[in-house]
């Protein structure tokens, strides 16, 4: 399987935040969350490190991922959602956007011991 493209995944990002896919802070995001899965699933430290793929359910937890951290560039301390209103609430959330996600990522886990 191939190894899931930070340009692709960008331009899905692209879409969620209204901006051009080429936005270096959108290709950044992409890259980012693509770096986050591989470190937190082990494969960044395999030798030799190994792809995140590029299937159907890594890609769209990937997307997912890459909006999050693209967003928390402008709003560290929460998200920023519309209430009913064209003005812009803070909304209290949790700080690791990778632990919302960890289900979607928890098969590409390598390394661990297994069950006799």
């Amino acid at each position: 399987m191939p190894a899931a493209d930070p340009v692709a995944i960008a331009a899905r990002v692209a879409i969620n935040v209204h901006r051009p896919s080429d936005d270096a802070a959108v290709l950044d995001a992409a890259s980012a969350a693509i770096i986050m899965v591989a470190t937190e699933t082990g494969r960044a430290d395999h030798d030799p490190p190994l792809d995140v793929p590029d299937d159907p359910l890594t890609t769209t937890g990937l997307v997912g991922l890459a909006t999050a951290l693209y967003l928390d560039q402008f709003a560290p301390g929460s998200s920023t959602v519309a209430v009913a209103d064209p003005g812009w609430t803070p909304v209290g959330r949790a700080r690791d956007p990778y632990a919302d996600r960890r289900a979607i990522f928890d098969r590409l886990l390598v390394g661990l011991d297994g069950v006799a």
